[in-house]
């Protein structure tokens, strides 16, 4: 994930984020980010991903919790880990 939105163009506010009625929702823009691609043949249909402020976080915040678990798990396993002399 972190890759994906460091490479990559963002559209910061891409577009109004509008509510059931077709109204815009006043002080609500959404993101847009194009993800980096690597396909120079013209051939790719890359499509912009738009999401709110809060699905963003909820993304980082995702990214947070799995970064502490991985850490959780490598501080363990150094606990456990014996190093043979060479």
């Amino acid at each position: 994930m972190r890759n994906d939105y460091v490479h990559g163009r963002w559209g910061v506010p891409a577009k109004r984020q509008f509510n059931s009625e077709g109204y815009a929702v006043e002080g609500h823009w959404l993101l847009g980010f194009v993800p980096l691609h690597w396909d120079l043949s013209g051939q790719s249909d890359i499509q912009e991903k738009l999401m709110t402020m809060e699905e963003f976080a909820a993304d980082v915040d995702a990214c947070e919790r799995l970064l502490q678990e991985y850490r959780a798990l490598s501080d363990r396993y150094e606990r456990f880990v014996v190093l043979r002399p060479r």
